[in-house]
C-alpha cells in the first residue's frame, strides 16, 4: 500500500467510505477537517501507520489547541 486511507461515515446513508491521500499529513488535515464538518471517522491506515478514531480525536484536539504532535515516534 502506497497511499493512506481515511475511512469516514457517510451520515445519511449510515456508510463507510474510503478516501485515498499520496501522504500522512495530507490525510491527517482531510481527517481533522471531516470531524470539523461533524463526520464520523473510524481511522487512518497507510504505510506504517494505523490511526483509530480515539488516537484522531485526541490528535485532532491537540491540534485545535496549538500544541506540537510528532507521529513518527514509536
Amino acid at each position: 500500500m502506497n497511499f493512506y486511507t481515511i475511512e469516514y461515515v457517510d451520515g445519511p446513508r449510515n456508510v463507510a467510505v474510503p478516501m485515498f491521500f499520496a501522504d500522512k499529513e495530507n490525510a491527517l488535515a482531510n481527517a481533522c477537517a471531516l470531524l470539523r464538518a461533524g463526520f464520523a471517522v473510524s481511522k487512518i491506515v497507510g504505510p506504517g501507520f494505523e490511526m483509530d478514531a480515539a488516537a484522531l480525536k485526541g490528535y485532532h484536539q491537540s491540534r485545535r489547541n496549538g500544541r506540537s504532535v510528532d507521529l513518527n515516534v514509536a
